[in-house]
């Protein structure tokens, strides 16, 4: 386990979060001090709805319509919750626009695995990217 000391975890350059991966055997585990955003973020991750929405978008990308169906959370929650997880950038968004114009995406999380840990003066949050 390799660890990255970051003073803001959102604003991490991708570039240099891929590099650190290729460079950690795709495991990295983000250690900051104790602030606002990092509270913000463990709130996000551990929210009912959206924990069981990153759990089921973990292995496979799902629309907002069958994360809804399949875990019987209200569509309109779906959305809200998607567009949180979103702001955080804990998601991967592909998709099409139908011939008659309709936009159809599909959600996947970044991460297969995120753990946090709290001490008297770390906050940590363990992230194991998601990869095909």
């Amino acid at each position: 386990m390799c660890t990255l000391y970051y003073n803001h975890l959102h604003s991490i350059p991708t570039l240099y979060l891929k590099i650190f991966q290729n460079l950690c055997m795709n495991q990295i585990q983000i250690t900051e001090n104790y602030k606002q955003e990092n509270e913000e973020v463990a709130n996000i991750v551990t929210e009912k709805y959206n924990r069981i929405i990153l759990q089921g978008i973990m292995n496979y990308p799902k629309s907002a319509r069958d994360i809804s169906a399949e875990y019987d959370i209200p569509l309109s929650t779906v959305y809200r919750r998607i567009a949180a997880l979103l702001d955080k950038k804990l998601l991967i968004t592909t998709g099409i626009i139908s011939e008659d114009g309709k936009k159809y995406f599909l959600y996947q999380s970044k991460a297969k695995k995120f753990s946090i840990h709290l001490d008297q003066d770390t906050f940590q949050i363990e992230l194991v990217p998601n990869h095909k």
